[in-house]
């Protein structure tokens, strides 16, 4: 049995058709890659798997159970399964940086003393001291930010997790520190991941197996192995960065 299941998803806003019948299945723990391109439907994708959007057709089942169905508590109790690493990072800036970790643990009832000792474990398990606890997000640089991001989507130790585009906006060096992290995370924890990203690098380096979303299908489906061995002409000239033509 599949860990997720995406069952012929369809997903309209006005005259706008995004998902046309997408169908995916992930394992347990395994690190699936989404590749696409702008406006294909990735991150609609995600909104559809956390309930955020509600689909226009298909089904979507965790551990073979139906949940795009779900409303209220039950998809409350869902959302405790998934951990979410936000593309920009999403930080509160009015909250120091302990608080923005320990959000969901504060509000499930943990006493701050008990919520800022779980932050400071989780910072240190994504490689920032004790100290930035108490610093505010928005003196973080970038990386920083992104790695709080990654703190906070662990802090509750997610079954799930989604990262969107965990690497944009970094210089190399850093991207790769991501990646490393990603990686660590999912041996430390042995969720299921689900990465979001333009970056070749980063796809290739983390993904157990990838998928490539194309007008809302999925065309292609497997290991790296196989994506850069591809003879889908319209994936490899997305993975090597080629204009398509019509010539």
């Amino acid at each position: 049995m599949k860990h997720i299941e995406l069952l012929n998803l369809h997903k309209s806003f006005g005259p706008k058709h995004i998902l046309r019948g997408a169908s995916l299945g992930i394992e347990k723990a395994e690190t699936m890659v989404i590749l696409g391109g702008s406006g294909t439907g990735k991150s609609v994708l995600l909104k559809c798997l956390l309930g955020l959007e509600k689909l226009d057709s298909g089904e979507i089942h965790i551990d073979g159970k139906p949940t795009h169905t779900l409303h209220g508590e039950a998809r409350m109790e869902l959302m405790t399964h998934f951990g979410m690493l936000f593309q920009g990072a999403a930080l509160f800036d009015s909250m120091p940086v302990w608080e923005n970790i320990a959000f969901l643990l504060l509000r499930r009832g943990m006493t701050p003393k008990q919520a800022k000792a779980a932050a400071i474990e989780k910072l240190e398990m994504v490689g920032l001291k004790p100290e930035v606890a108490d610093q505010a997000p928005s003196s973080l640089s970038g990386g920083q930010r992104k790695r709080v991001g990654l703190a906070r989507a662990i802090a509750h130790s997610p079954q799930i997790i989604l990262y969107d585009e965990p690497t944009t906006g970094l210089d190399p060096v850093t991207s790769d520190v991501i990646n490393n992290l990603i990686l660590q995370t999912q041996k430390n924890l042995g969720c299921t991941s689900i990465v979001i990203t333009h970056d070749m690098t980063s796809a290739f380096k983390v993904a157990n197996r990838m998928a490539f979303l194309k007008e809302g299908q999925f065309l292609e489906v497997g290991t790296p192995k196989d994506f850069r061995t591809t003879a889908n002409t319209t994936l490899r000239n997305f993975i090597e960065g080629r204009a398509e033509t019509n010539e």
